[in-house]
């Protein structure tokens, strides 16, 4: 691919001479998922929902599926979650849900996320006929990777015809070029607006949080303590970091504990191995927390293992705790830590010789703060809320205006 990605600028000016908008104007947004439940896009669209100007933007939420815990997430009263109780899959019962959906709440701009709503709603939006459809793809591009190759092919092409006539954004540039590879676009067309967030907590509220949380499972305050914050699902490998933690040497086993915060459907299957370990003294489960700042605050270093990612929003929620990270090199893992400044150690994917080597390193205090120190300027100085959702509403205007053109 030639040309370089479109990257959205920092800020969004609503009064641009060339809007085509009216003043009084509001643009609606109706962000569609399959279904919102707890994980990192999760994260991403409740901050876009509560983060986009009242004043030029109204935001609904369509679940094709079903609505999860994620639901508290969305702390701005006037969005409104519609659930339409269709399991994913192609059908086209979905498409006339969709569109039953937006002819009733009449957005302007629908702004579908992965594979599992993009089908659906391309048709969906054609039925409607009175909106923009932008399409999002945040990590595992064509969804599954354990789908079959004659399934991914076919999946490939129909993304190939829809990508082509629709408006594309990604939150990394790994997954732009994996949906340029795909679909056959020239880089330039591919939005690429990156993860961001706000600092939620003062240092003396996050320290209290560490106290709390260290006495809540039996970790003291000379304890090292490893992190994970994830979805407990296949992807995110997380029988890695419970092995590789296993293999940490005899003399720093004893004052050492691994704290997982997540649910999902390797919940059991991890226990069990936790089990198998003997290690149920010193792994524990926090389960689903919608305060994840809270358990972060007593982690001395944030992992992320997963095998597919595309830009972690856990990873840099720890980077604006003022953790050092372990991760594995994937989607934009490296481009994020490794720049300016070295703000954590990057690893080959499923190594867990690698991570038991990163773990030991980190366990010095002197590392660990060298580390962290880097991952919090870097996390303030480029991937900050403002400058997310400044992102999202210039595109959505850009996208309103040219369709008030048309």
């Amino acid at each position: 691919m030639c040309g370089c990605f479109s990257i959205a600028p920092s800020h969004f000016d609503s009064h641009s001479t060339d809007s085509q908008i009216p003043p009084p104007y509001k643009i609606h947004v109706a962000l569609l998922v399959v279904r919102y439940d707890v994980g990192g896009m999760e994260r991403y669209v409740a901050k876009v929902a509560n983060g986009l100007d009242r004043e030029f933007f109204h935001v609904s939420l369509i679940c094709l599926d079903r609505v999860g815990n994620a639901k508290s997430w969305i702390s701005k009263t006037d969005v409104e979650i519609v659930e339409l109780g269709i399991r994913s899959g192609n059908s086209w019962r979905a498409v006339k849900a969709i569109a039953g959906a937006l002819k009733r709440l009449e957005p302007d701009i629908v702004h579908s996320h992965n594979w599992g709503t993009l089908l659906e709603t391309y048709l969906a939006v054609k039925r409607y006929g009175k909106a923009v459809h932008v399409h999002g793809e945040r990590g595992s591009v064509l969804g599954s990777d354990r789908c079959s190759p004659i399934k991914r092919r076919m999946r490939a092409m129909v993304m190939r015809w829809i990508c082509r006539r629709i408006t594309v954004t990604t939150n990394s540039h790994c997954v732009a070029k994996k949906v340029c590879s795909i679909v056959g676009i020239d880089s330039s067309a591919v939005h690429i607006i990156p993860n961001g967030l706000e600092r939620k907590f003062p240092p003396q509220e996050l320290a209290r949080f560490r106290e709390e949380v260290r006495l809540q499972f039996g970790m003291s305050e000379g304890s090292y303590v490893i992190g994970i914050v994830a979805r407990l699902s296949r992807v995110k490998n997380l029988g890695l970091v419970i092995h590789a933690f296993n293999e940490l040497p005899e003399e720093m086993q004893r004052a050492t504990h691994l704290l997982m915060v997540g649910d999902g459907p390797c919940r059991s299957e991890l226990e069990t191995l936790v089990e198998q370990l003997d290690l149920r003294d010193r792994v524990h489960f926090a389960g689903h927390q919608s305060n994840t700042w809270r358990f972060m605050a007593a982690m001395d270093v944030f992992v992320n293992c997963s095998d597919s990612e595309g830009m972690s929003q856990s990873m840099l929620e720890a980077m604006a705790a003022g953790l050092p990270i372990i991760a594995t090199d994937v989607g934009d893992a490296a481009r994020t830590l490794l720049t300016p400044n070295p703000g954590g150690i990057v690893i080959a994917p499923n190594d867990c010789c690698s991570l038991t080597d990163a773990l030991v390193k980190m366990s010095t205090t002197e590392v660990r703060r060298a580390y962290a120190a880097a991952a919090l300027a870097c996390q303030g100085e480029r991937y900050g809320l403002d400058t997310m959702i400044r992102g999202y509403e210039k595109l959505y205007h850009e996208l309103a205006s040219s369709s008030l053109k048309s």
